[in-house]
């Protein structure tokens, strides 16, 4: 894992087209983060972790 220090405003670049940068908090304690990347899928982990509601869910197993 890569560990940066960054101020709001700044940014880092992965790869030829996906910007991080790091956004002005609105309040104590949160952390901002602005993600530019044209054609890829961003999902939050917890997102991923969780299962599936809603009809979209039915017949499905997980593998």
């Amino acid at each position: 894992m890569l560990v940066l220090t960054r101020k709001p405003g700044q940014a880092l670049m992965i790869g030829d087209g996906v910007e991080v940068r790091l956004l002005t908090p609105r309040f104590v304690g949160e952390v901002r983060i602005g993600i530019t990347a044209p054609g890829l899928r961003i999902v939050r982990a917890e997102l991923l972790c969780r299962p599936r509601r809603g009809p979209k869910a039915k017949g499905r197993t997980s593998s």
